[in-house]
């Protein structure tokens, strides 16, 4: 369970950070399952979604395993995606997202997934840190209120989209 003061910090930012919901026993057996399917996969591991130079991919993973299906109901996770979008959520999709180290090609730009839906706000995205996230080896930035609008690729220039940032999370 969240607590009130996550909850509301939450509802504020548009993010939450919960460390710890995995066990080290849990962690592992996720990493070594990513790493085999992703060696199984080979050459065509994410194609079904977009292909990033400098980043190791893999798509659908709810349709690849079972212990990507334990997270996606993870009870925390159910209770955040509650709190977001009610009582009738599915998930859509899951997928691994790995920029290489040091492959300056890597980095994403700033962008709000499903910005190509103005006005649709029964949407959610979960990010699993399977690993520390820092900007060495590829962390995820965060823009605290961008859940209310304007979105970040409207308001923000190119330059300002791919700009790294120091000890951005």
């Amino acid at each position: 369970m969240i607590s009130s003061a996550q909850k509301d910090f939450y509802l504020e930012n548009g993010y939450l950070i919960v460390e710890n919901i995995l066990s080290s026993e849990k962690l592992a057996k996720t990493g070594d399952a990513l790493e085999k399917r992703y060696e199984l996969e080979g050459s065509q591991a994410g194609s079904e979604g977009s292909i990033n130079p400098g980043v190791r991919r893999l798509c659908n993973l709810f349709s690849k395993g079972l212990v990507w299906e334990e997270m996606g109901v993870e009870p925390i996770t159910i209770e955040v995606a509650k709190l977001t979008i009610g009582d009738d959520i599915r998930w859509q999709a899951m997928n691994f997202h790995d920029p290489i180290p040091g492959e300056p090609i890597a980095h994403q730009a700033i962008h709000a997934d499903r910005w190509f839906f103005p006005n649709c706000t029964g949407y959610m995205n979960v990010c699993w840190a399977i690993d520390d996230m820092t900007v060495e080896n590829g962390a995820t930035r965060i823009v605290p209120g961008s859940h209310k609008g304007p979105w970040p690729q409207d308001v923000l220039n190119d330059e300002e989209t791919r700009a790294v940032i120091e000890g951005e999370i």
